[in-house]
């Protein structure tokens, strides 16, 4: 029996600014990545987080 809890997360301004930050820098860091060939033809996100 699998069980899963779906949790939804209320940031405040600060956090949601926070959050973007991050998420522009890891989308950056990612095109570099791909951009330099550093990764692997293995790794695919649709594989590894869906």
């Amino acid at each position: 029996m699998i069980i899963s809890h779906c949790y939804r997360i209320k940031p405040n301004q600060e956090q949601i600014a926070k959050i973007d930050n991050w998420l522009e820098l890891f989308r950056r860091h990612w095109n570099y990545a791909l951009s330099q060939g550093k990764v692997p033809k293995t790794l695919s996100v649709r594989t590894h987080y869906l």
